[in-house]
């Protein structure tokens, strides 16, 4: 849609946030991550999961191993849902309890 200038329309903030605004986003609120950016834009992930693994300090596993199995989580969490899901809590729960884990060095994901 045009607006010419003089409009009474007002203008429109764009609808796609952009890349790098979204990434520090994540960065720094990992528990805003949706299942849509895991889907979508799935660059986000490695960064934002560290994040999660660094605020979550999942006893008995290191940070790989707890940002690993955060994916593992979030991928299955999101198995269903709709992209504005929020599975980080979710994920993160289930990894302290034991429910997703990932064994590092191969390629055994032990649920």
């Amino acid at each position: 849609m045009l607006v010419a200038c003089g409009s009474d329309e007002p203008e429109r903030p764009p609808t796609q946030v952009r890349y790098e605004q979204r990434l520090e986003h994540l960065t720094t609120h990992p528990y805003d991550f949706t299942c849509g950016d895991e889907r979508h834009v799935n660059r986000y992930g490695k960064r934002t999961y560290f994040a999660l693994a660094d605020d979550a300090q999942i006893p008995g596993l290191n940070r790989l191993r707890s940002a690993h199995s955060i994916f593992y989580a979030v991928t299955e969490v999101c198995k269903g849902k709709p992209d504005a899901y929020r599975p980080a809590r979710e994920a993160v729960a289930g990894v302290r309890k034991g429910v997703y884990r990932a064994a590092l060095g191969s390629e055994e994901i032990v649920p």
